[in-house]
């Protein structure tokens, strides 16, 4: 199985309030997308996404425990250290899946709200597990083992070609390239700038 990401650009913030009046920061947008073709040549049959997103849902969102990551992570599991949300809802509209993601008081929560408060544009970046079959037309179909790791990661470039791979990796999975020019990942090009400038905690 080939370790699949696919990166949207236009989310839009909001802030709730709750009961007791503490403001609560949300992103939501578009966080997948089927039955088209997408820039990195690939389609994901609604039927397929339908299936996977109803497990998903019912495991991971209903349970509390959809969590993403603060930048472009290079394996299928999540890294608690770089959690900066949770997603708390997904829902059909059309071909795509309309979500939501609560924004954590965690180090690379308040990142991401950093970034938000000072107008850095972020969007969102979907990771799974899945297999390809190359069509007649050219373009590579996801099949119906996709398995998500989350339904949003939070990156700053959102429509840059996947990165190349910024460390040796360990895991018995196969990246998929998407795009002429590597890209290294966020965060991983300045690791040590970020050890150095965040030592109360130690990102990946």
């Amino acid at each position: 199985m080939k370790l699949i990401r696919e990166s949207i650009e236009n989310v839009k913030y909001l802030t709730e309030k709750t009961e007791d009046g503490k403001k609560k920061l949300y992103i939501e947008g578009t966080f997948l997308v089927g039955d088209t073709v997408n820039k990195n040549n690939r389609m994901y049959k609604m039927d397929t996404l339908r299936n996977e997103v109803n497990r998903y849902t019912e495991e991971f969102i209903n349970t509390n425990r959809a969590l993403g990551e603060l930048g472009h992570p290079d394996t299928p599991s999540i890294n608690l250290e770089r959690v900066s949300h949770k997603i708390v809802s997904l829902k059909e509209d059309g071909n795509t899946f309309y979500g939501k993601a609560l924004i954590l008081g965690t180090p690379y929560g308040q990142i991401v709200e950093n970034f938000i408060n000072n107008d850095i544009q972020v969007g969102v970046s979907s990771r799974a597990l899945g297999s390809l079959t190359q069509t007649k037309e050219g373009y590579n179909l996801v099949q119906d083992d996709l398995k998500l790791a989350t339904a949003a990661d939070i990156v700053a470039d959102p429509s840059a070609p996947e990165p190349v791979l910024a460390m040796p990796s360990p895991f018995p999975f196969e990246r998929v390239p998407s795009g002429n020019i590597p890209r290294v990942c966020l965060f991983s090009k300045t690791r040590a700038a970020w050890r150095s400038a965040h030592s109360s905690f130690s990102p990946r």
